[in-house]
């Protein structure tokens, strides 16, 4: 009777590791589509057959083990970081590329062309009444399109500011959700394929708009750290990013200069310089750089103020 006992309880052990590992392959087929998925694996541990000890051998069903590579994860995270920048750099430059029509037909090439043609055909009749007032019809011309090019410089000034905040309500959405992930994963008894999906899923789309470093904890959550070092999601806790405008003196040298943006972390510090890559740094490099090299700040006038003035002098 023994013996038929102990055969029943291995063989209603091995049906039920083989159970679990069916669950496994058939969780595996239905996600099979699902964005995020990674194949995953129920191993399958011996029992060793000791009759003496009472051990009736058979098979017991172990962990779950995920196909899915933690540095393969990173590389792609890396990249796409990159990726975003890369492809903010080129919205963002390619909208500020007609202000600066380098062929010479519009804007201020063209409005300098013709300063210097009316100069050079004033030159050849002095005398003229024309050729005169078409020196003056031009250099109004050229005044008009440098306010027309600090104008939408300054439009697009804006528009960056306004990609900014749209930008951190990205991040922070992303943020909360990976801290409801979280929590899911950290009530559950066993790993689920699915959550884990949706988490990397989620890292993933993260990764375009700031660079950040994730490291998987052993309750199945993840913590998401901005460069490594300051907090974004934590357990179940999110930590919200804020941008802030830093405005400019209106007592300056030049009080219309565009605000600069800050970065600051949800204790607010300010991780500026830390948001290195990804679609927010290039938003901000624009903001703090490119924006501020052509339409100046509070105490320095721009290179566009600079050269305007300058061909203002010269032709006075």
């Amino acid at each position: 009777m023994a013996n038929i006992l102990s055969s029943l309880i291995s063989a209603a052990g091995a049906l039920d590791a083989f159970t679990q590992s069916l669950d496994v392959t058939q969780n595996n087929v239905a996600n099979a589509q699902t964005p995020g998925y990674a194949n995953q694996t129920q191993l399958l541990t011996a029992i060793p057959f000791d009759p003496s000890n009472g051990s009736t051998g058979g098979v017991r069903a172990a962990e779950v083990v995920s196909s899915r590579d933690q540095y393969a994860e990173q590389a792609v995270r890396q990249q796409n970081v990159l990726l975003g920048q890369a492809q903010q750099n080129v919205t963002s430059f390619t909208s500020l590329q007609s202000l600066f029509d380098i062929s010479g037909n519009s804007g201020i090439p063209l409005a300098l062309n013709n300063l210097f043609t009316s100069f050079s055909a004033w030159g050849q009749t002095p005398t003229s009444t024309d050729a005169r007032q078409n020196v003056i019809d031009s250099a109004t011309d050229l005044a008009n399109a440098f306010q027309q090019t600090a104008t939408g410089m300054a439009q697009a000034a804006q528009n960056n500011s306004s990609q900014i905040d749209q930008t951190v309500v990205q991040i922070n959405q992303l943020a909360g959700q990976l801290a409801g992930y979280n929590s899911q994963a950290m009530q559950d008894a066993t790993p689920d394929a699915g959550l884990d999906a949706r988490i990397n899923s989620t890292l993933e789309q993260l990764s375009q708009y700031v660079n950040f470093t994730a490291r998987q904890q052993s309750d199945g959550s993840v913590t998401v750290l901005v460069s490594g070092q300051v907090p974004l999601v934590m357990g179940d806790k999110a930590y919200t990013l804020e941008d802030q405008p830093v405005a400019v003196d209106p007592s300056s040298p030049n009080p219309n200069a565009p605000p600069t943006m800050s970065i600051l972390a949800s204790d607010g510090t300010n991780i500026t310089s830390q948001v290195t890559s990804g679609q927010l740094a290039a938003l901000v490099n624009l903001a703090n750089q490119v924006f501020p090299q052509y339409l100046g700040t509070g105490n320095n006038a721009g290179d566009l103020n600079t050269m305007a003035k300058q061909f203002a002098d010269r032709v006075n």
